[in-house]
């Protein structure tokens, strides 16, 4: 089996608040054996150690202070989420849910009206991850929350994440960036096509990517 060391290219929006940047981990791959043909060995046999992930950096932004400058990213801010196939999942599902609910409402605003509770509207997706940091004694959790914009702003996505260590969420870190509605269609179309990569399925398993480390996909999780 042929491995190659690539980096995938990244998908990036940038807002006056915050900016997000998205790319690809490939499926990591092991070495499991031979495979041998009347004695003689004709090649390896690999499978699948961890499955590939969209990996999604967030940082918050400084506004421009005046018109025509560029806001001030802070990467040295940034949170990492890893987005792996029951995510993927739940995104599919996520943007099917509102297409029948613009079929059956006529427009999001009214959906999110008939749907949403004081709490948990269930027109929002919240994606939680949680893991302890091997450095560390504390639970770290975090979010990724998609909720549509209504009235004036319907059409758009309102995309927040946030990260908090133990139970302390008054001490979280957030970060919102607001997605227009081709930037949302263009994650989603990078979410859907990226799953027989991340699975390894198909012509895929033929050339596999190792291009990062352990320490980084479990930063990512």
């Amino acid at each position: 089996m042929k491995i190659n060391q690539v980096t995938s290219g990244s998908f990036e929006i940038y807002k006056n608040k915050g900016a997000m940047k998205f790319y690809f981990a490939q499926a990591r791959i092991k070495k499991i054996g031979q495979n041998k043909a009347y004695g003689k060995v004709v090649g390896d046999r690999y499978t699948v150690d961890r499955t590939g992930s969209i990996i999604i950096d967030c940082c918050p932004s400084i506004p421009p202070k005046k018109r025509g400058d560029l806001p001030v990213t802070q990467w040295d801010k940034k949170i990492t989420f890893s987005l792996g196939v029951n995510d993927i999942v739940a995104l599919i599902g996520y943007q099917k849910l509102l297409e029948r609910l613009v079929t059956e409402y006529g427009n999001i605003t009214d959906a999110v009206s008939a749907f949403s509770s004081e709490k948990y509207p269930k027109t929002t997706l919240s994606l939680t991850h949680k893991y302890t940091p091997r450095d560390q004694n504390e639970e770290l959790t975090k979010r990724l929350n998609i909720r549509p914009g209504v009235d004036k702003y319907e059409g758009t996505y309102q995309v927040s994440m946030s990260s908090y260590k133990g139970s302390d969420y008054s001490n979280s870190q957030n970060v919102n960036v607001p997605f227009s509605c081709g930037e949302f269609e263009s994650f989603m179309i990078l979410v859907q096509e990226s799953l027989p990569d991340i699975l390894l399925w198909g012509s895929r398993a033929e050339s596999s990517t190792i291009n990062m480390s352990t320490d980084q996909m479990l930063e990512a999780w």
